[in-house]
């Protein structure tokens, strides 16, 4: 009975042994062809056995550690200078791993939401752009997406790639860009981690931990932590999403229903008023009648209906005459064959599979069908019908968790931790403009967050200032855009921070400028001096202090460079004052001593100052080192997103 015991305890241990026992294991971040960090001790870890002697090779170089008890061992290599391709060695008792073509050289982090994650085919030129990116030397890895409410130890999948052409079509543009001016230029092996996912917030990018320091993101927090279920529940919204997409692109009821016919009956629709202000879920339909009561051979037919949200179809008489995806103004040239004398039907078929809300933006003025060889004008305002049953019916209420605060964190930055790097750069804030006042704690919290985490001290952290985007208005108003690149200026005050200013790099009517050569390019300007301690002019002209001379305000600058100027001498234009009534009026600006006069006829006793205070402002003040003046007041009044 004793010798029973015995062996049923020693099977038990053997199946326990076996069960818990691990082989040894290495994040998903470490693979052939990686770029490991110069100058600063390299960090490496994994998973295995307790008490195991974990033994690491690079180089010629050695280091052993000790597998502790919770499995997850570290051991650091010393500083190495650039260089390559090694193979570095990792073994464990009979086991070992064996990674091959490893440089030694600088390692950044681009992160953000879709600007940064704006693949390299898409961009200005973008087929020579692809054609031309082989270099051997730059590598790069793209973090697979990954939504988690736990801080997630490993990465699912993904792998260090040599940059070629096939590999760099699909890789963040910018990140590119800037590793491409840095190998270039200082000749060194560039490791570029893409961990960009677009259309998230700043608090999808940050622990949990450090968002409940701020106390903004509790309740969200409570909810996606005590969800036993999460990743199921996040699979399942998916699928829904997944869905809405499917549907916004091939299905198409409401011409099997017949609505691009002539006769087609439509007086059971609903009404509405063009442009909206309240939204319209649902794929839409929408319909307008309207007479030509003559026509002539010599016309030219112009179709503006303004903005709409967010991709339209247009029919004009059962004809497809036009698709405008991402809200693009929508200015089409009609074929003179499609214009009927007599009755006339617009049909239009809207979708927002992002965030299901539908408008006509307009303005109501530039809805209208114009012959500008004739001058013949017929508004498209006022009353439309619609009909939002036709086709598939989702919930009005798009649920994105990648939004969610600090899942993203979790799931994409996490992992990757504490992987040498010489710093970060990042591209987002589009999500936050509606909440810009927030931004300016957010956004430096996340900055500390991250660099807390990495223990790396304070490693530069570089970003984009918001482009311009959209149409500028008649008059000085506010701008929760404005606010947010005000709270991006503001971070400028915590140490090895950087800022890249493209207000004159973006597109009225594309969130997505197509110029991200330029972007990459100063955000390297930028590195050259936070990160690489040259002595440059990397920014453009940035507000100091001010005076008030009568009824004139006298403005001036850091970062002027060789001196202010404005592109082929024009005239200054973007800035605006106000007295102490707050309100402000269009300004006249002249550059004197490198400073700037700002003056209105309207304004006898000014106070304040803004520049470049609108979603798309005007903007001309630059330093004669082509780089522009971030938008800027002078005043601290209570701002729109100030809640």
């Amino acid at each position: 009975m004793k010798h029973r015991t015995f062996f049923v305890f020693y099977f038990i241990l053997i199946a326990y042994s076996f069960a818990y026992s691990q082989s040894l294991k290495i994040p998903k971040i470490f693979s052939d062809h990686m770029v490991l960090q110069r100058d600063n001790p390299i960090k490496l870890w994994g998973w295995g056995d307790p008490g195991e002697e974990i033994q690491v090779e690079l180089n010629g170089i050695q280091s052993t550690t000790l597998v502790p008890g919770d499995r997850k061992w570290h051991v650091f290599l010393p500083a190495m200078k650039f260089g390559g391709p090694y193979d570095l060695k990792i073994s464990s008792g009979d086991e070992s791993l064996k990674y091959s073509d490893v440089f030694i050289g600088d390692v950044w982090l681009a992160s953000g939401q879709s600007n940064m994650e704006w693949q390299l085919s898409n961009v200005i030129n973008g087929d020579k752009e692809v054609s031309s990116a082989d270099f051997s030397m730059i590598r790069l890895f793209t973090v697979p997406k990954r939504i988690s409410n736990q801080a997630e130890e490993d990465l699912e999948d993904g792998k260090w790639e040599v940059c070629t052409p096939e590999t760099a079509k699909s890789f963040s543009a910018v990140a590119y860009f800037f590793g491409r001016s840095l190998h270039l230029e200082k000749n060194i092996p560039v490791g570029l981690i893409n961990s960009s996912w677009g259309g998230t917030p700043a608090e999808s990018w940050t622990s949990a931990e450090m968002l409940y320091s701020m106390g903004d993101f509790d309740s969200a927090l409570n909810q996606i932590y005590a969800d036993p279920d999460f990743s199921n529940t996040v699979t399942e919204t998916e699928k829904i999403n997944s869905a809405r997409y499917e549907a916004a692109s091939y299905s198409f009821k409401g011409i099997e229903a017949g609505v691009l016919e002539r006769k087609y009956g439509d007086e059971d629709w609903s009404e509405i008023i063009l442009p909206n202000d309240m939204p319209i879920y649902q794929i839409t339909w929408f319909r307008k009648s309207f007479k030509i009561e003559k026509t002539k051979n010599d016309t030219k037919w112009i179709l503006n209906l303004g903005r709409i949200s967010r991709d339209p179809i247009i029919y004009l008489n059962g004809t497809e005459i036009g698709r405008t995806p991402g809200a693009k103004n929508t200015a089409i040239n009609v074929p003179d064959k499609l214009i009927r004398k007599g009755n006339n039907t617009l049909t239009i078929r809207v979708v927002n599979s992002w965030n299901n809300e539908i408008y006509f933006m307009g303005p109501a003025e530039d809805m209208n069908l114009v012959d500008k060889v004739n001058a013949i004008r017929i508004p498209l305002d006022g009353n439309w019908k619609y009909n939002n049953q036709l086709e598939e019916i989702f919930p009005d209420k798009v649920v994105y968790y990648s939004h969610y605060p600090s899942v993203l964190f979790n799931g994409m930055i996490n992992p990757i931790i504490p992987y040498s790097m010489k710093g970060a750069i990042w591209y987002q804030g589009e999500s936050n403009a509606g909440r810009a006042f927030q931004y300016q704690t957010l956004f430096p919290k996340m900055i500390e967050d991250w660099r807390v985490r990495w223990k790396s001290g304070y490693f530069p952290f570089l970003f984009v200032q918001l482009a311009n985007f959209e149409f500028g208005t008649d008059e000085p108003i506010e701008s929760d855009w404005a606010e947010l690149r005000e709270a991006q200026l503001m971070t400028l005050d915590y140490p090895n921070t950087g800022m890249a200013v493209i207000i004159d790099l973006g597109e009225a009517d594309d969130i997505h400028p197509r110029n991200k050569q330029d972007v990459g390019k100063r955000l390297y300007l930028v590195a050259k001096k936070v990160a690489y301690d040259e002595d440059l002019v990397y920014s453009g002209p940035i507000y100091k202090e001010m005076r008030i001379s009568g009824n004139k305000i006298i403005i001036k600058f850091n970062h002027i460079g060789s001196g202010l100027t404005t592109p082929d001498d024009k005239e200054l234009t973007g800035f605006a004052i106000a007295g102490s009534d707050k309100k402000f009026y269009w300004a006249k600006a002249e550059m004197i001593n490198d400073e700037v006069v700002v003056y209105a006829d309207e304004v006898d006793d000014p106070v304040a100052v803004r520049y470049g205070w609108d979603i798309n402002p005007s903007c001309s003040l630059y330093n004669k080192e082509g780089l522009p003046a971030s938008p800027f007041r002078t005043d601290s009044w209570r701002g729109i997103t100030e809640k």
